[in-house]
């Protein structure tokens, strides 16, 4: 019997024994579970606060930029093309503009007679697509004038003024500074109609269906008739049906042309 209860006795030892390292055993998986879902929590929390700082520097840098960018002056679609829409006439304070032909290409061009003439670039490349337009309709114009220098312009003028008088010249030729095709933006485009080069008045209107849908086409690429019949007082120059200016944009050319007005009164200038 002695024996017997020793060894129940051991039994029971061992049981316990085992029972406390089980609990060991799982009380250090807890309280590793723990330490690690608090070790996850912080690193969410770290996680979530680094997004929100970095949006914050986001949204300070876009600030930031918007502030740096700022318009200059009220900029409007088709600005580019406003610098094209300025007035030039006899009037002291409608000169070429300064630094006008700085900002400006010009190029040369060779007419179909194979004549050499110098055109700002847009200008050239504008007026090539009209007469393509024309020549595929079956009319076929050609460039007569274009840019000319300003001791050009005021040789012309004294020239007039030997030969007519300074009266006429005054009347009829721009002075120096106050020519359009000084700016490169002007040019003289004649019709040739059965081998006939048309250059005066009379020759034009004698083939009005041509000259309407020359009128049309160059306003379609952006230029107008300058000098038009009955707005002399306003213009300052008798009628010229070949002279066109460039204005770069189509849509106010076409305006200009349809409601056959002159720049000064599409401008506001009379």
């Amino acid at each position: 019997m002695g024996k017997a209860m020793r060894h129940r006795s051991n039994v029971v030892w061992m049981g316990m024994f085992a029972a406390l390292v089980v609990l060991s055993v799982v009380n250090a998986v807890f309280l590793s579970s723990c330490s690690s879902g608090e070790q996850q929590e912080e690193s969410r929390t770290e996680q979530t606060q680094g997004a929100e700082a970095q949006e914050v520097a986001t949204q300070d840098a876009g600030e930031a930029a918007e502030d740096a960018i700022e318009p200059v002056g009220d900029v409007e679609d088709g600005s580019e093309s406003d610098d094209y829409l300025f007035l030039v006439n006899r009037a002291e304070e409608h000169a070429i503009p300064d630094g006008w032909l700085d900002s400006i290409e010009l190029v040369e061009v060779q007419n179909r007679l194979g004549e050499t003439f110098t055109v700002e670039r847009k200008t050239a490349e504008a007026y090539q697509d009209a007469q393509d337009e024309l020549e595929g309709e079956g009319i076929y114009s050609c460039l007569n004038s274009a840019y000319r220098s300003r001791e050009t312009q005021e040789s012309i003028y004294e020239e007039q003024a030997a030969s007519f008088g300074e009266q006429y010249a005054a009347e009829h030729v721009a002075p120096g500074g106050h020519s359009e095709h000084e700016t490169g933006l002007a040019i003289d485009v004649i019709l040739i109609v059965d081998g006939e080069e048309l250059r005066s008045i009379e020759q034009m209107e004698a083939h009005p269906e041509e000259l309407a849908e020359l009128d049309r086409v160059m306003a379609k690429h952006g230029f107008i008739l300058r000098y038009l019949e009955g707005k002399e007082d306003i213009t300052g120059y008798d009628p010229e049906l070949w002279h066109f200016r460039y204005l770069d944009d189509a849509q106010v050319a076409e305006d200009i042309m349809g409601r056959g007005i002159t720049l000064e009164e599409y401008l506001g200038v009379v």
